[in-house]
């Protein structure tokens, strides 16, 4: 199935997205990034984008590509990429695939296919040029590839710029720093496998008249003009003279890569020219997104959905989790709910951002929820708002991934490792933080006994809500419901029964004041104020309804059974609309200064009332919790952003990546996306469909099988690695069947309990749901 739209369309069972008609409503963006996480390309149809290393605050490190060719005989000049240049080619082609794109052009018999990749152990960008003559006669060209490079960060201001041409090997080498200047890699080189004929590093040198860049000297000349930059703009160009016979073909090789000064660059650039180099990274590039791909495939029978489970949400989910999201700063809630998401992939990266949060934890147990990433990339007022912000839910999702980890790993020696703490003056065990952390928010109750809200809890812009410190949250109350729930047995198991005792208290107090002092009669209000206000109540004069504050009491169980019906009829008359749910039924259409920056945001978008993907996926989740898989199916293909009927139209996005939100009916622009491709809703995705319809819940002790499928479902299948094992599971509706029924390798587990493994085997698991 193509999903074809106006501009393009999936081929090879999604594994491909072509586009051939570049003129997009907005760049469509394919996203590169090596193992580490630290070197991104942001990759447009028009090979155009940001490149960056560790993040754009640090270091943007260019912003495009270009290659052309001009006819040395009739002057015409095309680019192989639609990017600048004077001439239209015939046809065009762009394939965005993981990890890599592809752009095919042909043009006066000449056929080019542009390979560009990331090396994914290396800070190199390869370009592969592979040309065609499908012509009888022989042909001359010129061939100009340059980058657009900028190397702009921490203290890279203007008159730093330099280049340097090394003739031997024909590469020029950038570099954008002086002596102060952080070490995040502001230096550069740009280098071919072909010697080049002229080169150039200077951007007026390339071009030099106040034009738009396809009418450029630089076209007719198709020479460089062979000049260093110096305290001027830079570029990184080079050119050569090519000549093909009659079906001929040739294969150039571009590297274009970073480093730490001149010298390292220069040698990196030698060491890209090795034989095979060029070729060596390019098949790393493709093992790597194969590997990525092919883990723990999902099938069901819901085309879209397993498209985006199995090959573009799990590389955009992998992209996040292994940058952290590529900010100036950590925010932990994000990490924690990445690395949440990725579990059944890798569990390393829960227990690393566990560690690294617990090891910033403050004094008095406090778990931040912001912290530096990129020293000196903040400024003084974004380090004010987000280092001094006192956001409380992050102990409540620490506690949530530390109980998923224990149980997917089994992994108990990790929470009983050291680490120092409040800048390395204290030390206590992982667990002791964790307990420590969840411990301060509870002994930080307003006059209800719910928690209070401080600066912002899941929704950062209600930050005036409790700014007093009286003001509270049923939200983050709730979520930590949820977080003891998961983080309990773990510290049973650990030795901590006194402190699971007193937190399972908690939980039980919380859910009380909760339910007698959120409750509006007909939904739970999203919070009280500083000055005894409740809002989000059917006597305010708009944002009524909050989705988080229907979703989260479902999802930790603590709605009393003669009200669900009352909050699920809430959710369908005031949050569900024809294209999603909305954060708020309807949004603030007014400012309200008391409850802070959501209610000044534009009706429609961000956390006022926008399609938030986050929250949808959230209330999916309670969905499942409430037995109604439909509606959270529902929920989740209109999420995605590839739909049907095609509704590219309306998004103006490339149907590849989850944005963090949609604008809302409200907006004047309904359904337009935001373009911010950041999301919890990526973990939160995999976690509806391998705990919610697949029903595989880790435990300390095993993995409880306990299925919520969505009606239209027949067969399903899904590959889980856990704990050294592989289960594969095949899901079968039988009409003939009451109930759930399981089999591990034809025999019947008690209690529909697949028990932890004693050795490393392949498991065959067959699962039958009755009527």
């Amino acid at each position: 199935m193509s999903f074809e739209s106006k501009w393009g369309r999936f081929e090879e069972e999604g594994m491909c997205y072509a586009i051939e008609n570049p003129n997009t409503p907005r760049p469509w963006e394919n996203y590169l990034y090596s193992r580490d996480g630290k070197f991104h390309v942001m990759l447009t149809q028009r090979a155009k984008g940001r490149a960056y290393y560790i993040s754009p605050e640090a270091n943007t490190v260019s912003h495009g590509r270009n290659y052309c060719l001009r006819d040395m005989d009739s002057g015409q000049c095309w680019s192989l990429n639609a990017g600048d240049a004077p001439v239209k080619p015939k046809s065009y082609r762009c394939e965005h695939r993981p990890g890599r794109s592809v752009f095919t052009v042909r043009h006066k018999g000449i056929v080019s296919q542009l390979t560009v990749a990331v090396a994914p152990d290396q800070h190199v960008e390869v370009n592969q040029l592979q040309l065609e003559n499908t012509t009888d006669k022989k042909r001359r060209f010129s061939l100009i590839g340059y980058y657009d490079v900028d190397l702009q960060g921490i203290h890279n201001n203007n008159q730093l710029e330099k280049s340097r041409f090394i003739e031997d090997i024909g590469a020029v080498l950038v570099r954008r720093c002086y002596f102060a200047t952080v070490r995040y890699k502001y230096a550069g080189f740009y280098v071919s496998d072909r010697k080049p004929n002229s080169f150039c590093g200077d951007l007026e040198s390339l071009f030099d008249a106040d034009v738009p860049r396809s009418e450029a000297q630089l076209w007719n000349r198709g020479t460089l003009a062979n000049v260093n930059a110096h305290a001027t703009r830079l570029v990184q160009a080079l050119q050569h003279d090519i000549v093909l016979d009659a079906g001929e073909e040739l294969t150039i090789n571009y590297g274009f890569g970073l480093a730490e000064d001149l010298e390292e660059a220069e040698t990196l650039a030698r060491s890209v020219l090795a034989e095979g180099q060029f070729e060596n990274m390019l098949r790393s590039n493709e093992r790597f997104f194969e590997q990525l791909i092919g883990d723990c495939p999902i099938k069901t029978e819901d085309t879209i959905l397993n498209y985006f489970l199995n090959i573009w949400s799990k590389v955009q989910l992998h992209r996040q989790v292994i940058c952290g999201r590529a900010g100036s700063g950590n925010n932990w809630r994000n990490n924690m709910l990445d690395s949440w998401g990725w579990l059944p992939f890798d569990s390393h990266w829960a227990r690393y951002y566990i560690e690294q949060l617990c090891s910033i934890a403050k004094p008095d147990g406090f778990l931040p929820n912001a912290s530096v990433r990129v020293p000196k990339a903040f400024t003084a007022d974004y380090a004010a708002f987000w280092l001094k912000a006192r956001q409380n839910d992050t102990a409540a999702w620490a506690g949530i991934v530390a109980g998923h980890y224990a149980a997917e790993t089994g992994d108990l020696e990790f929470f009983r490792k050291k680490v120092r703490y409040a800048e390395g003056t204290r030390q206590a065990t992982i667990a002791e933080c964790l307990i420590n952390g969840i411990r301060w928010v509870t002994e930080h109750t307003g006059p209800h006994g719910m928690i209070l809200m401080l600066d912002g809890d899941w929704c950062d812009p209600l930050n005036e809500v409790g700014k007093s410190g009286i003001g509270q949250s049923p939200w983050t109350s709730v979520a930590l419901i949820v977080a003891i729930k998961y983080f309990n047995p773990l510290l049973i198991r650990l030795g901590y029964e006194n402190v699971a005792e007193q937190f399972q208290k908690t939980a039980q107090s919380l859910a009380k004041v909760v339910n007698e002092h959120a409750w509006d009669g007909k939904w739970y209000i999203r919070g009280i104020t500083d000055k005894g206000i409740r809002f989000c109540t059917a006597d305010d004069p708009d944002a009524n309804v909050s989705l988080m504050m229907q979703a989260w009491p479902i999802i930790s169980g603590i709605v009393p059974k003669e009200r669900l019906p009352l909050v699920l009829k809430a959710i369908d008359e005031h949050l569900k609309t024809d294209d999603s749910t909305i954060l708020y039924g309807p949004p603030f259409l007014k400012g309200r200064p008391e409850l802070g920056r959501v209610t000044f945001k534009q009706p429609g978008t961000a956390e006022n009332g926008s399609h938030y993907a986050h929250a949808a996926t959230m209330l999916a989740t309670a969905e499942i919790a409430a037995g109604r898989p439909d509606e959270a199916l529902k929920i989740i293909k209109q999420v995605l952003p590839l739909r049907e009927p095609d509704c590219t139209s309306k998004t103006t996005a490339i149907p590849l990546w989850l944005p963090n939100f949609w604008h809302g009916p409200h907006s004047t622009r309904p359904g337009l996306t935001s373009s911010i491709i950041s999301t919890g809703s990526l973990a939160t995705l995999y976690i509806d469909v391998l705990e919610g319809f697949f029903g595989i819940h880790q435990t300390l002790d095993g993995l409880e099988i306990k299925p919520c499928f969505p009606s239209c479902w027949n067969h399903a299948f899904v590959q889980r690695k856990w704990r050294g094992s592989t289960y594969n599971f095949e899901y079968v509706r039988d009409s003939g069947l009451t109930g759930i029924t399981i089999e591990l390798d034809d025999k019947k587990p008690d209690q529909n309990i697949i028990p932890a493994p004693t050795k490393a085997q392949s498991h065959q698991v067959k699962v039958y749901i009755g009527d």
